[in-house]
Formats: structure tokens, C-alpha cells, sequence
């Protein structure tokens, strides 16, 4: 299928990008774009002779061509419509344009919505970047995000947007519009520790931790205990379940993927030697059951370009040379846009998936497919890719501290991803299964695994 849209000269790149993202997931569309005079909407042209119109309100306002503020949309301009198509529901997120109304009239359908101006809205970060707000670690606050204070942040809406397209375009040339991908489950593990309890002051710390801020004898107890089986065999310490992830991953046809931060002593981050031989062999028995590893760049490479490189080749050297290292995440999903963005494409990465909530598990960027991210300081998309983050377990219990609720929250979140055939991004720390904090949590692991496969 061949479709022409009609895109104004002024922010072609943004228009398009958009565009990209609207139409990208189906099979077999070819999409010619074409300069066009101002006329207050896009006009989608079929092969039959029908058309698809989406109101084009936001770039028509905007004076500024490199920065283009704009207005980002309060909390009570946000409004949520339906609209009935063969008697089927399709909802919608209306940010900007006329009104949240789908007209039919003369063989052509008007999406009244600025469904364009939305998707680049939400996948650039347009938000964020034009946003002083930072919270104590630097990060843009969730609680500052629009999604959270309008209460969509659990709603892909760029994927609304684009089921909605994917329907209205079948019915307007009587052919089916199917997506190119299928759903897909990545399981994601930040190596933020190795053990918890090696070396020997890190298990006294706990003890401490143990007598002093929990007042638990049961929990000193059996720290006590767990220290004498890691002296026995590092294997058994605490925070050594990396075997076991693997395990539940091959029982159910996945691969695992494991970021390793590489800070060194006297570095603002540094966790673990990742060139200590314990280490090292830990990557290698995940490379030979065929898992992924990536890199968990620390704390302190934000703006600091030299800092996360020499970071990159210590992974690089720890992995041998013939490891491909593609993706990874921020520590503190501390990602600072476009600058982050910009130092993973500098370095040549190919997937990034820092883009998730810190207190909340949803769609920070409304949208649950891996999609390339757009540079608002450049103007320009990049080779990069952006993997969204959907679920943290540290996020979900504090939303949901009640195991059974946990479940159910993650439940939902699992079948709406499956609705769009989306991309599942899954992360749960190895230091939270054997954690005493997550007792009650960590025995629900393989149940959520078992989850969010495709079956």
C-alpha cells in the first residue's frame, strides 16, 4: 500500500518523524511525503481516491524553528475519547488540536486530535527537554511528567494512535492493515552488586544494618549465617542468583540481559571490579548459555562523555573481543536528554533502555514498541534506538507494596503490551530476590516470567 502525505516546509523533520512513528509498524506501507502549502491539516492520500485528514494545530503556532517551546498541554486540556469504528471501541489521548472528535463525511475521515504533534510530543521527551525540574539525582521528576498528572501513564497513546490509524486506513481502502512485529518479552537484569555480602565489610555493614536500623536478631541471624556460606562459596552469597535467572529464563524459550556497571575505586560509582576474575567468569557463563550482556553506565556519566567511553571498553575487554556490545541502561535511570542519547550514539551503541518511570512502572513515552529517538537540541533523529522500560520491580512495590496487587498491576501491564504487540521491557535487580525487604515479592519472580511470554 502506497500512501502520500501532504507535510508543510515548516519543521519537516519533526512532522516526519512523527509520521515514522504513525506508520512504521505495518506490512507493506510505503510512505511518500511531499511539501505542501499550509492548510491546517495533513491530508493522507490512498490509491483508491480516499484520504484520511489529522488536524495539524501545534507546528502551525509555533515561531521559533529551533527550539519550538510551545505549550505543553495542562492537565485540564488533557481529555479521554472513544470513538466507535464497526462496532468496536478505539480510545484515544487528546493532547493537542481542535476537539477529541473523529468526523466521517464524503468518503473522508477527520481526526480532529493532532494525533502528529502528540506522538512527537511523548517520544522526543519534548517535555523533559524544555524542563528545569530535576529531582535530588538529577532526573526529570515523574511526578512533573504530564502522563503521571494526568493519570495516562499507563496507557501507550502513541500505540492508541496508531491502532486507530491502522483502522480507520483499512476501512477507508478496504485492506488490512497488519503490524510488522510481534510481541516481545526482553528480561532485564542491573548488575548493581555482585555479592552482597563479600568482602567481609560489606557483611559487617549489614550486620550493623541488621542490630542497629532494623533491630531484627532473626535478620542479624541469619546474615551471620549467609556470610559463613559465602566464605564457603561465593556462589551462595545473597546476591548471586544469576543462575537462577537464566534458569527461568530457558524454561521459558527467553534470553536474559545483564547491564554490569564498570565504575573503578575512586570513582563516584564504583560497585564491583568488573576485570576481578569472579566477575569476569560470570560474564563468560552467561556468553556460553547464550545470554546478553550489556552495559549499566554509572551514576556520573551524564555529560561526561569520556567518562562513560572509558567505562564502555572496560566492559569491552572484561566481555573479550568477541562480544557485540549494543544496549544497556542508565544506573538511576539517570538519562538527561538529548546529551545521554547523544553520548550512546557517539560510542556507536544501538539500543538504550533507560526510558522508564523510577516510581511508577507504565509508558513514560507512550509507546511500547523500540522506536528510534528523535535529538530536540539537533533537530534530527538518530541511529539509536530507545527501548522503553515498562516494569521495575522496586517501582511497582512501591506502588503496590501488597504482593496480590503487585500481580494484578503487573498482569494488566503485560496484557496491554500483548495487545499492541509490543516490546515488554522487564527489569528486576539480582540484589532483590534473596533481599529481606522483598520476601514477600521475590517468590512471585517465575510467576511474572511465566507472564509475559508470548504464550
Amino acid at each position: 500500500m502506497k500512501i502520500n502525505i501532504g507535510i508543510p516546509n515548516r519543521f519537516f523533520k519533526e512532522r516526519q518523524y512523527a509520521f515514522e512513528l504513525l506508520l512504521g509498524y505495518f506490512k507493506n506501507v510505503k510512505v511518500q511525503f511531499t511539501e505542501t502549502a499550509d492548510a491546517g491539516h495533513y491530508t493522507l492520500s490512498f490509491e483508491n481516491g480516499e484520504s484520511l485528514l489529522i488536524t495539524d494545530s501545534f507546528y502551525r503556532s509555533e515561531p521559533i524553528p529551533r527550539h519550538f517551546p510551545g505549550s505543553i498541554p495542562s492537565k485540564s486540556q488533557v481529555q479521554f475519547a472513544g470513538v466507535s469504528i464497526d462496532n468496536s471501541q478505539y480510545e484515544y489521548v487528546h493532547l493537542y488540536g481542535e476537539k477529541a472528535q473523529i468526523d466521517f463525511e464524503y468518503n473522508t475521515y477527520t481526526i480532529h486530535s493532532d494525533i502528529v504533534a502528540s506522538s512527537f510530543f511523548m517520544a522526543s521527551g519534548y517535555e523533559e527537554y524544555h524542563s528545569h525540574a530535576e529531582d535530588k539525582h538529577g532526573r526529570f521528576p515523574d511526578e512533573e511528567s504530564l502522563p503521571v498528572r494526568a493519570g495516562f501513564y499507563q496507557r501507550p497513546v502513541i500505540n492508541e494512535y496508531i491502532e486507530l490509524i491502522r483502522k480507520l486506513i483499512s476501512k477507508l481502502t478496504c485492506t488490512p492493515l497488519q503490524y510488522n512485529k510481534k510481541y516481545t518479552a526482553y528480561i532485564t537484569h542491573d548488575v548493581d552488586e555482585i555479592f552482597r555480602l563479600k568482602p567481609l565489610s560489606k557483611a559487617l555493614k549489614r550486620m550493623g544494618g541488621d542490630l542497629l536500623k532494623r533491630r531484627s536478631l532473626p535478620e542479624f541471624l541469619r546474615t551471620v549465617k549467609q556470610t559463613f556460606e559465602t566464605l564457603i562459596d561465593s556462589h551462595r552469597d545473597p546476591a548471586y542468583v544469576f543462575n537462577y535467572f537464566m534458569d527461568v529464563s530457558e524454561k521459558y524459550h527467553l534470553k536474559s540481559h545483564f547491564y554490569f556497571i564498570c565504575g573503578k575505586p575512586g570513582e563516584v560509582d564504583y560497585q564491583y571490579d568488573i576485570d576481578s576474575k569472579p566477575v569476569v567468569n560470570t560474564i563468560k557463563n552467561m556468553q556460553s548459555r547464550g545470554h546478553h550482556i550489556g552495559f549499566h553506565a554509572s551514576y556520573d556519566t551524564p555529560g561526561k562523555f569520556n567518562q562513560f567511553h572509558k567505562e564502555l571498553n572496560r566492559l569491552k575487554k572484561a566481555c573479550g573481543s568477541d562480544q557485540n556490545l549494543m544496549e544497556g541502561r542508565q544506573h538511576f535511570l539517570r538519562l538527561k536528554i538529548p546529551s545521554v542519547w547523544q553520548h550512546w550514539e557517539a560510542a556507536g551503541m544501538k539500543v538504550d533502555s533507560s526510558m522508564g518511570y523510577h516510581n511508577y512502572c507504565g509508558f513514560r513515552r507512550g509507546i511500547c514498541y523500540e522506536y528510534p529517538v528523535f535529538d530536540l537540541g539537533k533537530r534530527e533523529k538518530l541511529t539509536l534506538k530507545e527501548r522503553p522500560l515498562i516494569f521495575m520491580e522496586v517501582a511497582l512495590k512501591r506502588e503496590h507494596p501488597d504482593p496480590e496487587k503487585f500481580k494484578k498491576a503487573y498482569i494488566q501491564l503485560v496484557n496491554t503490551v500483548k495487545k499492541y504487540e509490543g516490546d515488554f521491557v522487564f527489569l528486576w535487580h539480582n540484589s532483590n530476590i534473596n533481599h529481606p525487604y522483598w520476601r514477600n515479592h521475590a517468590p512471585l519472580y517465575e510467576e511474572l516470567v511465566e507472564a509475559t511470554t508470548s504464550t
